[in-house]
């Protein structure tokens, strides 16, 4: 099994571990906030 590390949980962050643990990784996924998905500031939101 393959460990990724993604740092930042905004919008890529989530996809990008959401899809890795889809296909079958361990991921850990680092934010240094209190909070997930940021600020919602993606494709003019």
């Amino acid at each position: 099994m393959k460990k990724i590390v993604i740092a930042g949980g905004g919008w890529s962050g989530c996809a990008a571990a959401i899809e890795a643990k889809k296909l079958g990784a361990e991921v850990t996924l680092l934010e240094r906030t209190d909070m997930l998905l940021g600020t919602g500031l993606v494709g003019g939101i």
